[in-house]
């Protein structure tokens, strides 16, 4: 793995892009009564972060206090994950567990054992969709959730980034994504509604690298966020 592909996990999971995920998955599991302590929301709760990368994702969720397993593909990228968290003194007492795996072969090994299932910014790589959703469902527990953030296939997410952001701006490499492994709403819809999960959300967002900000939006034509749950 080069020096710039891994600076580019750490340009998309920066502090910005943890304040935009984090509460997301935050809110879809639990409510925050006013007054409550952020630190400790998540305790109990096991989440299984897929396509980790350099582990800031589970490090945000791991700091409200989850049990949190990274899985990755890329070894690199998990000993990068494993070095950051274990220098980070706030997670001293809950350090997510990093794997070096593919979710086909966690899912079976770990079958029904989390409380929560999360894909952000991965499924958009993968090549055998169907697998991958049914072995992220097989993680999940009865009853549990499912979140998946990814571009949506339009030529409007083509132009911003693989154009723009590939051959304009340069803030991803080249040949990060490719167009036709992007994903519609209603086929990750349908993928998780034909592994006995029902999509209970779906909504919009849009990423300014001018400022490094994500946002919600109305719109999907940029990317969107599917919430699902497992069937009990």
């Amino acid at each position: 793995m080069t020096t710039m592909t891994a600076k580019l996990f750490y340009d998309l999971h920066s502090v910005k892009t943890l304040l935009f995920r984090v509460p997301y998955i935050r809110d879809s599991l639990v409510e925050v009564a006013p007054g409550e302590k952020f630190s400790t929301c998540l305790k109990g709760k096991k989440i299984l972060d897929v396509g980790c990368g350099p582990g800031l994702l589970s490090e945000g969720l791991a700091k409200l206090g989850a049990e949190v397993t990274g899985v990755d593909t890329n070894r690199e990228l998990i000993k990068m994950a494993q070095s950051h968290s274990s220098q980070n003194k706030r997670l001293a007492n809950n350090l997510p567990s990093y794997i070096w795996t593919d979710i086909e072969e966690h899912s079976i090994a770990c079958a029904e054992k989390y409380d929560a299932i999360v894909v952000s910014e991965v499924i958009e790589h993968v090549s055998e969709k169907e697998l991958f959703v049914e072995s992220c469902v097989r993680a999940a527990k009865p009853g549990g959730k499912l979140l998946f953030t990814t571009p949506n296939r339009t030529r409007f997410a083509q132009f911003f980034l693989i154009f723009i952001f590939e051959d304009v701006l340069r803030n991803l490499p080249k040949g990060t994504h490719q167009y036709d492994k992007f994903m519609r709403p209603s086929e990750l819809q349908y993928m998780l509604e034909m592994n006995d999960c029902f999509v209970e959300s779906t909504k919009g967002y849009f990423y300014y690298p001018w400022g490094n900000n994500w946002e919600w939006t109305k719109s999907k034509i940029f990317g969107f966020a599917i919430e699902a749950v497992k069937s009990t």
